[in-house]
């Protein structure tokens, strides 16, 4: 596999922000501590990133690992059960793999 960087251009960093706070006003009216906004911030930011890497990438990185396979184990590899589960296993380490943290 290849790898892929996304530049982040697609995280609305304002909106995550928006929420964060309206997510620590209303801690603060049910009086529990406030959140971090550094720390919510930074997780928030990365899960948007590797949702748009995975959204981008995922039906090419299937069908890359799926044709690999069905040319190892034959043609009907990925109907049964246990095949779609190691496909699914494949498909995460390879999507994990061709990721760059921004």
């Amino acid at each position: 596999m290849t790898e892929h960087r996304d530049d982040g251009t697609d995280i609305d960093r304002v909106a995550i922000l928006a929420e964060i706070y309206a997510r620590n006003r209303l801690r603060i009216e049910a009086q529990l501590p406030r959140l971090n906004i550094r720390q919510e911030f930074g997780h928030a930011v990365s899960v948007r990133a590797w949702r748009i890497h995975a959204d981008r990438h995922y039906d090419r990185i299937r069908a890359e690992i799926l044709a690999q396979q069905r040319v190892k184990f034959g043609d009907g590899w990925g109907y049964a059960i246990t095949g779609r589960w190691v496909l699914n296993i494949l498909i995460e380490r390879a999507l994990r793999a061709s990721y760059a943290k921004p």
